[in-house]
């Protein structure tokens, strides 16, 4: 019996949905679309990808294929002839010397993905906000970039912060944003907003404390805002070398005037009626969608977590950020819901990811980072946004008819994120790394103060080990085959029994060899070792980028504390469908084959996934 060809298909991504905290509001009637889905069509846990990190699932989502074939493997990636980090996600032209528009980024991610397939033949596809997607893809109908669209300053988003407070170097240094003094006592103060290749645009502003508020003058604008409130969106335009103009968005939030002036500036992102790079497809999709639905963020990562770590502004601020960008995405989707007559919408939510993240601790009173007045305030904020996600599908579902198929999909679950991994300094302490001097031990640039001709491995990303391997790595010393073979035994062998010190409990589950996990012709990328996690553990931000702290594990005490870094078989994702799902187990591989063959295209993708609604 062949499976009835759909008329239309609808993919709702919704980033880091965890099926745990999902069952239990549809049991208690909290999530009544999720419930209809799972009684009517079809449910199951989704096995997301390991490492279960968004950038790789996304991209085995949309390809079928395990990152061999795409060639994402973590959010950091390493360049191993300099042992420096690089985005996964962002990859900037480097030979795009005139900075021509249309070739400032090149793809981050490699393979067919299901949206290609479905263009070729000629199935009317939108591709709205998907992971990976800068530049953006031809596809027959609109695509808009999503994760890994940077600000104007090529930065995945860096906010501007200006105050009256002396701020200390070393604190300056660590915050992910720019920081600028202004003259205490002031009435008037001149500064400027810095954007790309050093320009800058003057602004004023006029500090009215017995009012509590300021007003902010830029050339031709002015907006007045009051303590803790965000200003509607600004447009400011920055002229470079005398001839070059860019366009940019942002936002101010004024977060105190009461001892001191603290005001924040967002990430200067591209205008989208006016974009200083391409965005979309076709070009002109972006400023048709602003002049459908209002000015809305470009950036691919619009909530500022960076900011909110920082002090910039606090939870609530966020809390009303978030809520802004879901607007917007909301009415992009009703707009293109609206003309989708028949084919293929695929869309994605992620802001549900950047909560979690943020308010898990909220919820769990074993967190070092555990605040009761914080939780009272915050502690329903994850479940209601999990109810928003299920009114939205609500909506859709009541929006569509039988031909329609609606497919939700979350890329993987939540843990707790408690204490920190240092994997660079376990390997330090277990003779596998050496490092020039001492003291380099907590410096973050810890991969500039290395004895590669001493050191046989590393670990850069948030999962991933490599071997200094000689003839790939610029200083390697481990000879491949049989030595780096066992090197890659020992090292698994010995960082599944490390130890928490604090508890005595097990850090790590399982280290995976990257043969084991991949297979295609972009295996050469892949880090030698991939870590899974036990829940509560991840590694430190300190590793990502090469780093390393006084102790192998240390407390998570930052506001980051929602996670999803660990073994993938902790954190699995969701598949929730209007049609019944036959298959009893649903990977995260499954689900582009699966959307082709609905749409009546079988065969026509390779990918490594089984069809998950047919007999």
């Amino acid at each position: 019996m062949s499976l009835p060809v759909a008329e239309r298909v609808i993919v709702l991504g919704m980033d880091g949905l965890d099926p745990r905290i999902l069952e239990r509001l549809m049991d208690d009637g909290r999530a009544p679309a999720f419930a209809r889905l799972r009684s009517n069509g079809g449910y199951r846990r989704l096995a997301t990808t390991t490492p279960p990190q968004s950038p790789v699932a996304w991209s085995t989502i949309a390809t079928g294929c395990n990152p061999g074939h795409h060639g994402v493997f973590d959010f950091i990636r390493r360049d191993p002839h300099r042992y420096l980090p690089e985005l996964s996600i962002l990859r900037p032209n480097p030979r795009n010397v005139l900075g021509r528009r249309s070739a400032m980024f090149l793809p981050p991610r490699q393979g067919t993905a299901f949206w290609n397939v479905t263009s070729e033949a000629g199935i009317p596809t939108s591709v709205i906000r998907w992971p990976l997607t800068l530049p953006p893809e031809k596809v027959t109908g609109y695509m808009l970039s999503g994760l890994g669209v940077p600000d104007l300053k090529a930065n995945l988003g860096r906010y501007t912060f200006y105050t009256t407070r002396d701020i200390p170097p070393s604190e300056a240094q660590r915050r992910k944003g720019d920081i600028i003094r202004l003259p205490p006592n002031a009435e008037t103060i001149h500064t400027s907003i810095p954007g790309p290749e050093r320009s800058t645009v003057p602004m004023q502003l006029r500090v009215d404390r017995g009012a509590h508020q300021v007003t902010i003058k830029l050339a031709e604008q002015e907006v007045t805002l009051g303590e803790r409130q965000w200003s509607d969106w600004v447009r400011v335009k920055f002229t470079m070398h005398f001839v070059r103009t860019v366009r940019g968005l942002c936002r101010f939030y004024l977060n105190s005037l009461a001892s001191h002036i603290e005001l924040y500036l967002s990430p200067v992102q591209a205008d989208p009626r006016d974009p200083a790079f391409i965005i979309s497809h076709p070009d002109g999709y972006a400023a048709e969608l602003a002049e459908a639905i209002g000015d809305y963020h470009t950036l691919g990562m619009p909530e500022d977590t960076n900011a909110l770590m920082d002090g910039g502004f606090d939870a609530d601020a966020f809390l009303a950020q978030c809520n802004m960008v879901m607007a917007e995405r909301e009415r992009m989707l009703w707009h293109e819901l609206g003309r989708l007559s028949h084919g293929l919408l695929a869309f994605v939510f992620d802001t549900t990811d950047r909560i979690q993240h943020v308010f898990w601790r909220a919820r769990d009173p074993e967190h070092p980072a555990y605040d009761e007045a914080f939780a009272r305030r915050h502690s329903s904020v994850i479940e209601d946004y999990y109810c928003r996600m299920d009114r939205i599908l609500g909506n859709v579902l009541e929006s569509v008819g039988e031909k329609t198929v609606v497919i939700v999909l979350s890329d993987h679950g939540f843990t707790s994120f408690r204490r920190a991994v240092h994997l660079n300094t376990w390997l330090v302490q277990n003779g596998l790394m050496v490092l020039k001097e001492p003291t380099a031990a907590e410096e973050p640039t810890l991969l500039r103060n290395v004895e590669w001709a001493r050191t046989r491995a590393y670990a850069l990303g948030f999962s991933s080990i490599y071997l200094n391997l000689a003839g790939r790595e610029g200083k390697g010393i481990v000879s491949d085959g049989d030595e780096a073979a066992a090197l890659r035994r020992q090292i698994a062998d010995m960082l599944v029994k490390l130890a928490d010190p604090a508890s005595g409990q097990r850090v790590i589950q399982r280290v995976y060899t990257r043969e084991e996990l991949y297979a295609g012709p972009f295996l050469e990328g892949a880090p030698d070792l991939v870590v899974g996690f036990r829940p509560g553990y991840r590694a430190s931000w300190q590793t990502a980028v090469g780093g390393c702290g006084s102790a192998p594990v240390e407390d998570n005490l930052e506001g980051w504390g929602g996670d999803h870094v660990v073994d993938p078989s902790h954190v699995p994702g969701v598949l929730a469908a209007s049609r019944a799902v036959r298959a009893w187990e649903a990977r995260a591989c499954d689900a582009a084959v699966s959307i082709v063959r609905l749409l009546g295209l079988p065969g026509l993708l390779r990918a490594e996934g089984r069809e998950l609604f047919g007999d």
